[in-house]
């Protein structure tokens, strides 16, 4: 192989044959080649009408293949209508990678059926597949157009499958990794989707169809047991710079979301759906809004000590759970609810998913009772509970931008009934933790 750049060079060979003989650099390797043409010989790749590749460790670098290829053994077939890969293994990089399938030589066009012009099938099988190489972090920024994936699912049809032992993406690495997909009704199907990682497993399945701008999809993804800040590194920029960080245990259930738009913006604008999520046994280590409650909660030495300081130790929790609804990219919800030994939080509202804004009221209810502290604590304050006083309640107005929003104490008697009962119904339980361990205390004493 090494000397096959200087073969191509022959004037039997054309111009553009010779450029791409140029493109390979550090060729190794053996090949056996078998080769027929016909045709005009400006047009080489049409004039190619039949063929049979076999290489042995074979190894090269490419101009526009940013990873050298090694140890590529395997045969490619060449007919009139397609290429057909056989067995063909090698590393792309540190990657081993082996693959098989067959890919159409004709263009898509009117006078060519459906059937005929977009076929694609393929197979590919990996020990470790390592993504950060296909998708290395860009400093530019990347366009978010689905021009181009719509493209391809109004010229293709596709079925496949992907399987490795392991899997690395964003420097993490997931087990039992699975992917099958199929063109049905003009609807390229996932199903299913899934892997191991970061101590739980992700199933999920969907399906993406080309719209009149850009695309539509359908996806039910399923979560269960998987730790916080690994997923959410891969699913938040914002978890991936450190800006929001949970740790716990995540759980995604009874999940069903459906979009369509030609980018990201105007799929978040077109999201509609429902999820159920919740985490458990962790703690919010970073939160922009909690943060700013906290500092506005200027109570603490009042209670002791008791609101917790998100710099320094974080607040655990033994779970946060919320149903959200999506309806035109906006998603509500009127049960979020974090519950820890601290206190519980309360949340009710909605998040443009679109101009990224919010419009929320935020309860914080500290645990204890709070006779010495009524007379100094802020209008906002009330006790909710009635005669044990389990709950002493601040509840705050979150509103603007979702990254940085204006937050406002506002009095709990000038909430609405509606919104007033939902927060009543969140606290309330059969058991309230205050009380238990108000009662253990007494039995300590006596």
């Amino acid at each position: 192989m090494k000397n096959l750049p200087s073969l191509l060079q022959f004037p039997l060979f054309s111009d553009p044959v010779r450029s791409q003989g140029n493109a390979f650099l550090d060729l190794k390797g053996e090949a056996e080649v078998s080769m027929r043409w016909q045709g005009e010989s400006d047009d080489w790749m049409k004039a190619l009408k039949e063929g049979r590749v076999k290489l042995q460790g074979v190894s090269f670098s490419h101009r526009k293949v940013p990873l050298p290829l090694s140890q590529i053994e395997g045969s490619i077939f060449v007919s009139p209508e397609q290429f057909q890969i056989q067995m063909l293994k090698g590393r792309l990089g540190d990657t081993q990678i082996m693959v098989s399938g067959a890919i159409p030589r004709t263009s898509p066009s009117s006078a060519i059926s459906l059937e005929a012009k977009r076929k694609i099938s393929f197979q590919i099988a990996s020990p470790l597949l390592d993504l950060d190489l296909f998708f290395p972090k860009k400093i530019e920024p990347v366009s978010s157009s689905f021009e181009g994936f719509r493209e391809g699912l109004l010229n293709w049809q596709v079925e496949g499958r992907v399987e490795a032992d392991q899997v690395r993406y964003q420097g993490l690495f997931y087990q039992e990794f699975k992917m099958e997909m199929k063109t049905l009704d003009e609807k390229l199907r996932l199903y299913p989707f899934q892997f191991k990682g970061a101590g739980g497993d992700f199933w999920g399945e969907g399906w993406f169809q080309a719209a009149e701008k850009g695309i539509r999809f359908e996806i039910k993804p399923r979560i269960s047991n998987m730790e916080a800040r690994a997923f959410m590194r891969i699913i938040s920029p914002k978890a991936r710079e450190e800006r929001v960080v949970y740790t716990g245990r995540f759980h995604l259930n009874k999940a069903e979301l459906q979009g369509e738009g030609e980018d990201f913006q105007k799929i978040k604008e077109s999201l509609n759906g429902s999820l159920r999520l919740e985490l458990a046994n962790g703690s919010i280590e970073k939160n922009n809004i909690l943060s700013k409650i906290f500092s506005i909660l200027n109570v603490s030495q009042y209670l002791k000590g008791r609101i917790p300081d998100l710099k320094t130790k974080g607040l655990p929790f033994y779970r946060i759970t919320a149903d959200f609804q999506f309806k035109d990219g906006i998603a509500s919800t009127e049960d979020f609810f974090v519950d820890s030994d601290a206190m519980r939080i309360t949340g009710i509202g909605k998040i443009d998913l679109g101009k990224n804004q919010v419009d929320a009221k935020v309860g914080v209810h500290p645990f204890g009772t709070f006779d010495a502290v009524l007379s100094k604590i802020p209008i906002a304050g009330y006790i909710l509970t009635g005669k044990d006083k389990a709950f002493l309640s601040f509840v705050y107005e979150v509103k603007g931008d979702l990254d940085d929003p204006k937050i406002e104490a506002i009095p709990i008697q000038s909430l609405g009934e509606g919104v007033f009962g939902i927060i009543k119904r969140l606290l309330e339980t059969p058991i309230r933790p205050f009380q238990k361990r108000a009662d253990s205390s007494k039995a300590e004493k006596n």
